[in-house]
């Protein structure tokens, strides 16, 4: 039935958080500045740059969708799952991650331009799949 291949491809999203260490729910500076740093401090949304705007750590896969699908908290603070942005894109993205974001963030991966975070590629294609499947 279709709940049970929505299942089956939840489980699939789970697979590769598996590895991810399980941790505190905040992100170390150093993870942050690695973030920032590896991406030019430049927002991934809007191109601003610092010291014109305050650039913060973004979660790909946000924080309401790793506990509604009960993923490994470990992801909420792995590198992987981060991306920099400028203060006022964080704020609007909030805690959401739309079916646009899912293929901007898989179009940008595939690319290159997001090498660092190659690893969530396949949670990103499983997700954009449930989504499509679920009407949600």
């Amino acid at each position: 039935t279709a709940k049970v291949r929505l299942s089956q491809k939840r489980d699939q999203l789970l697979d590769p958080m598996r590895a991810t260490r399980k941790v505190g729910v905040s992100i170390s500076g150093k993870v942050q500045n690695e973030v920032l740093q590896d991406q030019d401090y430049i927002c991934i949304f809007c191109g601003k740059t610092r010291p014109d705007v305050e650039l913060q750590a973004h979660h790909i896969i946000p924080r309401s969708i790793i506990k509604k699908l009960e993923l490994n908290e470990g992801l909420y603070t792995c590198r992987w799952n981060l991306v920099c942005t400028c203060l006022g894109c964080n704020q609007a993205k909030s805690d959401t991650l739309a079916a646009a974001d899912i293929k901007f963030f898989i179009r940008h991966i595939e690319s290159g331009f997001l090498e660092e975070n190659r690893k969530l590629l396949p949670s990103l294609e499983t997700l954009e799949l449930f989504r499509q499947r679920s009407g949600d």
